[in-house]
């Protein structure tokens, strides 16, 4: 279980790396393909302007969603769709950050 925890912790400190820079995950989709998604990892307080109450419920003090039922769930803005998105941290097999390419190891299996 360390091992998870640490996994996704590391993920984390890159998204948190790249601040307000874009971001480039890849990630195994849960039917099993591939995705690489382009996002912003900023703090997501500033999408809130004007949401209901209740959408504002897990975002925690730096402006990250969190959920704690579901601490392999990052949510994160897609460049691409102009949306919000959840990225499950346990099956990033890569995260670019201005320009350098961090390979994970092999996804955790669910």
């Amino acid at each position: 279980m360390a091992n998870v925890t640490a996994r996704r912790q590391l993920i984390n400190r890159l998204l948190d790396s790249a601040g307000s820079t874009f971001v480039a995950v890849e990630f195994v989709k849960k039917d099993g393909s591939g995705r690489r998604m382009q996002i912003s990892a900023a703090p997501l307080e500033e999408r809130f302007v004007g949401m209901p109450a209740n959408v504002k419920i897990g975002l925690s003090r730096d402006g990250i969603l969190q959920n704690p039922n579901h601490p392999n769930l990052r949510c994160v803005w897609d460049v691409a769709t102009d949306d919000f998105r959840n990225v499950n941290l346990d099956t990033v097999t890569a995260v670019t950050v201005r320009g350098t390419r961090f390979e994970l190891k092999a996804p955790i299996s669910a």
